[in-house]
């Protein structure tokens, strides 16, 4: 039991750092799952089986709203920019975001028709 106890103690502190990683991801990834809610395929893009990425950058508040959005590269842009930032007006804020979490954020969204 003692040397389980020991080893537990040296993994907790690798945990403690994956967490945090953990942490970090799952944040951006709540971040991207209400961007996604509210992005809706550009109608045109749908009936001509258009499908592409958009590179957003953006900074976090400390209450984690979403500000000084813009797109960085976009696969078809002249489909998707828009939409995007629409969708990024009507997001709600996913909280503060975690601790160590940097306020400049890059993040890929994806339009694609599967």
């Amino acid at each position: 039991n003692s040397l389980a106890a020991g080893l537990q103690g040296d993994l907790s502190h690798f945990s403690d750092g994956e967490n945090k990683i953990n942490a970090k991801q799952r944040y951006l990834d709540k971040i991207k799952r209400e961007i996604d809610s509210h992005k809706q395929y550009p109608r045109r893009a749908r009936k001509m089986r258009i499908q592409g990425d958009v590179q957003i950058r953006f900074q976090l508040t400390s209450q984690g709203e979403i500000v000084n959005v813009s797109v960085v590269s976009s696969e078809k842009s002249q489909f998707f920019e828009s939409t995007i930032l629409d969708a990024i007006r009507r997001c709600k804020p996913p909280g503060p975001p975690p601790k160590g979490l940097g306020r400049n954020m890059d993040l890929q969204i994806n339009f694609s028709l599967d």
